[in-house]
């Protein structure tokens, strides 16, 4: 494989599939889509053809991108296609364009109408589009068989590295915990293991935030539930932080405020304002917030899901909501979109609610008859895609939050 591009196999760690800027290569059939896509890897990952309609499912790649990290190509189905099939497949470029940063578009000569619809649809999105013209790519027969042009590859290359590096300069969140910590601040991490947790492993937000507190020198200190009054006991001075899986808040509250009664409050001027945007409380002087919080900043828009959290005690008798999930897990007795939250919501709000649940790419067409959205904390996906979900949500007019203010909101 050459410099510059390896994926999973090549032995390098690649970075949680949730991080990864998408990259997304769109157009009608025959027009080079895939042939780009296997360009770029270096490898003849897709299936190449005259015949057009080859491609009939979007094809996902990872792979190492020179300047930026790790990265996801993405080989959608022709948007031409027609016919009852064809009009599915098409449905599956749409749902990919919604996780694109950067959008590659193929022309075949001059742009169309349908192009033009495509890219704007795609800048509306908010992916960067690059149009490339397919003789920039077809050129001969030789390189359907080998795979290899340096100059069109560096060049789309160069175009995607520029595209992603004013992405990267737009004030989004960089970091989980921003200001939140520094080095030498002691953190407890609460963080029971239900059934859904991987055996061996953590869950991927649990697994990210201890990353990013080691390497910004932090001391975390990660306990179960059970341990928490323990934990508490052992330490010398109070932790800067203490973040806990949402659906242990009425716990550990409890716990911190036997641990840190009489303590002083938190001075003002603690945090910086968009720092106290996530902190669900602050309890004997220490801040409280939970691993869903922090990735509803991270990954969407908290002020959004805030508004969001406050509409759950407007529900009514009919109130239909829909429960969003970003793993396509086999549901379990403990699961949280598909039990605990449902459940909840008719203890604490209204019994007589009707909750749809959606998993992994899964994502109605139609919102309006909805009256509240509760997403997952999207540890599985990229920011790109929450932000169009959260868009979709505005569109239609419906409230949406995530899973740890909705379970904040619930549990006090």
């Amino acid at each position: 494989m050459e410099k510059g591009i390896s994926d999973s196999d090549s032995g390098r760690p690649a970075a949680v599939p949730g991080e990864r800027p998408n990259i997304g290569i769109f157009g009608k059939r025959n027009t080079g889509k895939s042939t780009l896509f296997n360009l770029l890897l270096g490898q003849n990952v897709a299936v190449v053809s005259d015949l057009k309609g080859t491609t009939t499912d979007p094809v996902r790649k990872s792979m190492e991108l020179d300047g930026v990290g790790a990265v996801t190509l993405i080989d959608t189905p022709g948007y031409d296609d027609d016919g009852d099939i064809g009009s599915l497949r098409v449905e599956q470029s749409v749902k990919s364009a919604a996780s694109c940063d950067v959008a590659l578009v193929i022309v075949d000569g001059r742009e169309d109408a349908l192009d033009r619809r495509w890219t704007e649809y795609l800048e509306g999105r908010g992916a960067t589009v690059i149009i490339i013209h397919k003789e920039d790519i077809m050129q001969g027969e030789s390189l359907r068989e080998t795979g290899v042009s340096l100059r069109v590859r560096d060049n789309v290359f160069a175009k995607i590295r520029q595209a992603l590096a004013s992405k990267d300069s737009d004030g989004s969140p960089v970091t989980i915990l921003g200001d939140l910590v520094s080095e030498g601040d002691i953190v407890v991490l609460v963080m029971p293991q239900d059934k859904a947790a991987p055996k061996g492993r953590l869950i991927m937000p649990q697994m990210q935030t201890v990353r990013e507190l080691l390497d910004r020198g932090c001391m975390p200190l990660c306990v179960s539930p059970g341990n928490l009054a323990g934990a508490f006991g052992s330490l010398s001075s109070k932790p800067r932080l203490v973040i806990t899986d949402s659906q242990a808040f009425s716990s550990v509250r409890s716990a911190m405020e036997k641990a840190f009664a009489g303590a002083e409050s938190a001075p003002a001027g603690m945090f910086a304002p968009e720092d106290m945007e996530v902190i669900s409380d602050v309890i004997g002087g220490v801040p409280l917030t939970s691993f869903s919080i922090l990735f509803s900043r991270y990954k969407g828009d908290i002020r959004i899901f805030k508004e969001g959290a406050a509409k759950i005690a407007s529900l009514a008798p009919g109130s239909r909501v829909l429960i969003a999930e970003a793993c396509a897990h086999r549901p379990l007795n403990e699961d949280i979109g598909r039990v605990k939250l449902p459940a909840l919501l008719r203890r604490k709000v209204c019994e007589d609610l009707n909750i749809d649940v959606v998993a992994g790419s899964d994502w109605p067409s139609d919102l309006g008859g909805y009256d509240l959205i509760i997403h997952c904390g999207a540890c599985m996906f990229n920011r790109k895609l929450v932000l169009s979900r959260i868009a979709d949500a505005r569109c239609s007019g419906v409230p949406i939050t995530n899973y740890g203010l909705a379970l904040s909101a619930l549990m006090r």
